[in-house]
């Protein structure tokens, strides 16, 4: 029955069409009279991601009893395990655990930018699936913390960035607090220098206080922390560093940070710069 696979201009089928509206019934219909359960739409994705995507755990078991193959990537290098952890559903994670044909190098996949199932729960937040990971999963002993995506982020600079101290708090507790916390990206930007782009200030209160974190560590222009804040304009994250200390020190520019507020035009972060006496403090180590 070619009709049960037709293709719309997006290269959906109707099995497509069923897991995007969770229409379970119909696509078990669609599945008994022999509808293909791993074809791929635009994009490369199966019924499969989609229903993962969704946070369907009934239409995931459905398309799994029919044969669902989670090993297949779509063009971003994305398996059904990186879908399923982007959702923060554990059940969803336990159900593809559970299948026989999941190997442990489909667990340490990476995606094309080399992103890992860690940096993608880190990033979104969900400390049980980062938990589950590495202590409940029966891969568990696959994951490494201090993998690196293409842009040379951790896991934990990406809880960081995101404002998740739960989660920087467990990779620390994790690693017996034998974590490089100063890895850095291809930018040479550490953990701290993420949450003060970001304007992730809990982030921020917890690198310093808790790690004693170096708030004048450099990057490879030889910019601090301060000075992607003041950029970002986040006069939250700005005062906050100058508070814990941070000092006008310059980059490989010969500019400090209050040159790069009038660069970009973030007035009012001049003012509070050249008012505060602890901005006044250059280092030009």
């Amino acid at each position: 029955m070619d009709l049960i696979d037709e293709r719309d201009f997006e290269w959906k089928t109707p099995l497509h069409v069923c897991c995007i509206s969770n229409s379970i019934d119909c696509a078990e219909i669609l599945l008994m009279f022999g509808a293909q359960v791993n074809s791929l739409k635009r994009g490369d994705w199966t019924p499969l991601m989609i229903s993962l995507a969704k946070g369907s755990l009934p239409m995931a078991r459905l398309l799994i009893q029919y044969g669902a193959d989670p090993s297949i990537i779509n063009k971003d290098g994305w398996n059904a395990i990186h879908i399923a952890t982007r959702t923060g559903n554990i059940e969803l994670i336990e159900l593809l655990e559970k299948q026989p044909n999941i190997k442990p190098e489909q667990w340490l996949a990476q995606s094309k930018n080399k992103r890992t199932l860690l940096h993608i729960a880190s990033s979104n937040g969900h400390l049980a699936l980062v938990k589950h990971f590495l202590v409940k999963s029966p891969f568990a002993k696959y994951f490494t913390i201090n993998c690196k995506d293409s842009c040379g982020t951790t896991p934990f600079m990406d809880a960081a960035r995101t404002n998740c101290v739960d989660i920087c708090q467990f990779y620390w507790d994790h690693s017996n607090k034998s974590l490089d916390i100063y890895e850095y990206d291809n930018l040479g930007r550490t953990a701290l220098h993420l949450a003060a782009q970001t304007n992730s200030c809990d982030a921020i209160v917890w690198l310093i206080q808790t790690l004693n974190y170096n708030i004048e560590c450099k990057d490879q222009w030889k910019q601090t922390p301060l000075f992607l804040s003041v950029r970002e304009g986040h006069e939250e994250a700005t005062k906050l560093l100058l508070k814990f200390g941070a000092k006008q020190s310059t980059d490989s520019k010969n500019r400090c940070p209050i040159d790069i507020a009038n660069i970009y035009g973030h007035k009012v972060l001049v003012d509070y710069m050249c008012c505060d006496n602890r901005s006044c403090t250059t280092d030009n180590s």
